[in-house]
């Protein structure tokens, strides 16, 4: 499973991280009296899959719920809850606290040099971030998600070979040896998995990793709606989010449109 965290330099904190923007403002006014070429908190903020925990904190949804079922003609991105937190993020740009672009890669390189007291990002990001870096629960409430991911392996279409060889894959990549590394563990060195679905694994991997401990926030998250109509989601927000930070409209006409594009069929 992956999801999005909010990740902090634990040197430049002598309190509590902020738990949501309305509190970025004045924390912001303490990090730049003792670090002034700090930048407080960084993120592809025009990124749907990055901002939409933000905007669902407010009461935002994509789709309506009942159960496992979704109703794709109820959309809320663009209630009041999902408009406000919007307006928030402007707000940063607007006090010069956020950067009006910036690249996923510099968020990252950013945090690494210490160049920035907290980003936004994914479990991909772990492999760059050093003992002074430490990851928080960023959104105490509904709206984040945790997704399924997946590596893609090629294989013999010989059907002899593909017999073999599918099993033998399944049970190397289950599997957990009492020395050495192998399977999901050797997988996650090369490059971070996120949390691992198989427990067994995670309890193996939360052992030796207290950053991964952390991460048992996925659990507590949404899981992305898994529905044809969640293809649009990303473009028709994530157009929204960047077209409302140019001002060429308002948050709100910005996110209703984005809410048509998901209703149209």
């Amino acid at each position: 499973m992956e999801t999005v965290t909010l990740i902090y330099n634990k040197q430049l904190f002598d309190g509590p991280t902020p738990i949501h923007l309305s509190g970025v403002k004045s924390v912001n006014k303490v990090i730049k009296a003792k670090h002034p070429h700090v930048a407080m908190i960084l993120w592809g903020f025009n990124s749907a899959y990055y901002s939409w925990g933000i905007l669902a904190r407010g009461g935002g949804y994509v789709f309506s719920a009942s159960g496992n079922h979704y109703n794709a003609k109820d959309v809320g991105v663009a209630n009041s809850g999902a408009v406000e937190e919007l307006c928030q993020i402007l707000a940063l740009i607007q006090a010069g606290i956020l950067p009006k672009s910036i690249t996923c890669s510099r968020v990252e390189s950013e945090i690494c040099r210490g160049k920035a007291a907290m980003i936004i990002s994914g479990p991909w990001a772990r492999e760059n971030r050093g003992k002074a870096v430490s990851i928080s629960a960023w959104h105490r409430s509904r709206g984040q998600w945790q997704a399924w991911t997946a590596v893609r392996w090629g294989l013999n279409s010989v059907p002899q070979a593909a017999q073999v060889r599918i099993p033998h894959l399944a049970q190397y990549l289950s599997s957990i040896p009492f020395s050495g590394r192998k399977g999901l563990t050797a997988m996650d060195e090369g490059k971070p998995i996120g949390v691992p679905a198989l427990q067994s694994v995670y309890r193996k991997m939360a052992n030796d990793n207290s950053l991964l401990k952390g991460l048992n926030v996925s659990i507590s998250n949404e899981v992305m709606p898994k529905i044809p109509q969640m293809g649009r989601f990303f473009s028709a927000v994530g157009s929204a989010l960047q077209i409302a930070a140019q001002g060429r409209a308002s948050p709100q006409e910005a996110l209703n449109d984005a809410a048509a594009a998901l209703r149209f069929e």
